[in-house]
């Protein structure tokens, strides 16, 4: 039978490991260093053709499933399921019901 002392310890233990790297200091700057860097890494996919050679994008799907991809590999590593299926990004941002209109518009 567990102890009012050890499921404190086990609160506070999944506490620290679930919000632990997110907390100001050193672990929330190699998260964010890792972000950025995989950011870095789909801009810099970017470019390369000259003016008026690219392709027409939708900038909001865009940016959603580059931040959702970076934010995921800076969290869980490259080897993450989200970053391997972009459906899992689309179902990571589904949730319309509870948008107001006018900002469901920029999701289709």
């Amino acid at each position: 039978m567990p102890t009012a002392k050890s499921e404190s310890s086990c609160t506070q233990d999944v506490h620290t490991a679930l919000y632990g790297p997110l907390a100001p200091g050193t672990s929330l700057q190699e998260t964010n260093a890792r972000l950025l860097g995989t950011l870095a890494e789909f801009l810099n996919k970017i470019g390369g053709k000259a003016e008026g050679e690219g392709e027409r994008i939708q900038l909001f799907g865009w940016v959603k499933e580059v931040v959702t991809k970076a934010a995921a590999t800076a969290l869980y590593g490259p080897s993450n399921p989200i970053t391997s299926d972009s459906s899992l990004v689309e179902s990571l941002w589904y949730f319309p019901p509870l948008l107001p209109k006018h900002l469901r518009l920029f999701m289709e």
